[in-house]
């Protein structure tokens, strides 16, 4: 029997006499690894992770999660649950190793459910409010919300603003869209049908990253699209349509 205690080192003992067995140290640090469990457990498990995750991904999309603001960090919880199921089926190392896995498998996927789902009006309306109009300007719509989050018939989250100017049309415009360069907007090639049939409308569309703004501006004798708001007949109408779906 060897030794059960020790001044400068662990304890080890032999065992008890006679069995062969190889000392055996006390107060060593030991590495706890994922269980072996059968594999009809193991597959479970992943199927169950997996099972979790499409369900998250099809719930975080009704709820528009990954749409708001910092959406990526929700989605990314969202999803974390069916990832360490999926990791811990898997059998991918110790613990620690499994679930660091997990959780930078949430992180990218968060990240990507941020970027490819459409944001919501507030967010829109935040990259707008980056834009000053020019003075003299009249506020005829301060915003107005249109489409949603889920896409339904094509009709993504868009917002519209509206005003007046006794400016011309061409200075209205230039005027505006020098404000969009100097924050980063690149203007995009006109399109090869004009979206407003109406005679004396400019339209130029604008982006930036996936922003997108749609400048319409229209003298006294033509406007632009259905809305119900009324500009005096003296003035300049200019609409604005920002939408994140670029």
């Amino acid at each position: 029997m060897g030794p059960t205690t020790g001044t400068h080192g662990p304890a080890w003992s032999s065992g008890p006499p006679g069995n062969g067995a190889p000392p055996r140290w006390f107060g060593a640090t030991h590495r706890v690894r994922l269980q072996r469990r059968p594999v009809w457990v193991r597959v479970l498990t992943v199927v169950g992770g997996f099972v979790y995750a499409v369900i998250a991904f099809f719930a975080l999309g009704f709820f528009a999660v990954p749409s708001g603001f910092h959406g990526w960090l929700p989605a990314a919880l969202g999803y974390l649950p069916g990832l360490l199921l999926i990791t811990m089926g898997l059998g991918m190392g110790r613990w620690p190793i499994a679930i660091a896995w997990a959780v930078g498998a949430a992180l990218l996927l968060g990240a990507w459910a941020y970027r490819q789902s459409a944001p919501i009006h507030e967010r829109i309306e935040a990259v707008a409010a980056n834009v000053s109009t020019p003075p003299g300007w009249t506020t005829i719509d301060d915003g107005s919300w249109t489409g949603s989050t889920w896409g339904l018939f094509g009709s993504w989250p868009e917002v519209t603003y509206t005003y007046a100017t006794p400016d011309a049309p061409q200075v209205a415009t230039d005027s505006y869209t020098a404000r969009l360069e100097d924050d980063g907007w690149e203007q995009q090639p006109p399109p090869d049908a004009s979206p407003s049939s109406s005679p004396g409308v400019i339209a130029e569309t604008w982006t930036k990253g996936r922003w997108t703004v749609e400048v319409h501006v229209a003298g006294s004798h033509s406007r632009p699209r259905e809305f119900d708001t009324v500009v005096p007949d003296a003035l300049t109408r200019v609409d604005l349509y920002f939408d994140g779906q670029g």
